[in-house]
């Protein structure tokens, strides 16, 4: 998906706690059967980040290293962001190397094998489970050129970034945007997305492509916490994992463009 207009302004980064864990060579690993290269790399990071959490001490880490050897890669967007509503993590990877990423065969079959070092953040807080936002309004199917529309309310007062994510891992904030400015959210007010009535989101989906994923990301923090990273994959969960549990909460929506 793009937007019709370029999404452009200033980001704001967060702030990391003190209480992080740096751990070496944890290693993630992906049998190369039925999947692209491209793919079985992705799905070993993914499991080389659960190996990390579980190095730093995380009582409960990632749920998604199971899935990893038969789901295809444009569902592991989607289970990582999943887990965030599904499970009450107790840390976070902040930032990660990739140390080396290679092939290795065994009997005969080859394996992607990935080794990272990765900065942790181990929680003091648990989740607020009475946080929550209320997306509605957006459909599962969208034809391309369809605007999209919603509404969000939170139960709390607060700050809201969207963001979106495509197949392929690229990213833009769709909001706040040049023009959409940030604002306080009001505890038990209704808010309907584009806020300015003079700009759409539209979706699109690249030529030859018959269907497309896009992922969109929407996290509340009870404080407007800065981001000015880079808008990559990357840096979005980065940014969500620096944070208190109990000071923001993630949801999800998976559209699809045909």
């Amino acid at each position: 998906m793009k937007l019709k207009f370029i999404l452009f302004g200033l980001l704001m980064c967060a702030t990391l706690a003190a209480n992080t864990v740096q751990v070496k060579k944890c290693i993630g690993e992906c049998t190369l059967a039925n999947v692209t290269p491209e793919a079985a790399k992705l799905k070993a990071l993914e499991a080389a980040k659960v190996n990390a959490l579980e190095k730093a001490g995380v009582e409960q880490t990632i749920n998604v290293a199971a899935t990893l050897q038969k789901e295809e890669v444009n569902t592991i967007v989607r289970d990582v962001f999943a887990q965030f509503s599904s499970m009450e993590m107790r840390g976070g990877i902040v930032d990660y190397t990739i140390i080396s990423d290679t092939i290795l065969y065994r009997l005969g079959t080859p394996v992607c094998r990935v080794e990272i070092d990765a900065t942790v953040k181990k929680y003091q807080k648990a989740p607020n489970r009475l946080l929550q936002i209320k997306v509605e309004g957006m459909k599962e199917v969208y034809n391309s050129g369809d605007a999209v529309t919603f509404d969000v309310t939170s139960v709390y007062d607060g700050y809201l970034k969207i963001f979106l994510l495509d197949d392929n891992e690229e990213a833009a904030l769709i909001f706040p945007n040049e023009h959409e400015k940030l604002f306080p959210f009001e505890e038990g007010k209704t808010v309907h997305y584009p806020t300015n009535g003079n700009i759409t989101y539209e979706t699109t989906k690249d030529a030859g492509k018959e269907l497309e994923h896009n992922y969109w990301v929407f996290v509340f923090t009870r404080e407007n916490i800065p981001f000015i990273q880079d808008v990559t994959y990357k840096n979005i969960l980065n940014w969500i994992y620096a944070m208190e549990p109990d000071q923001r909460v993630v949801e999800f929506r998976d559209l699809i463009i045909r």
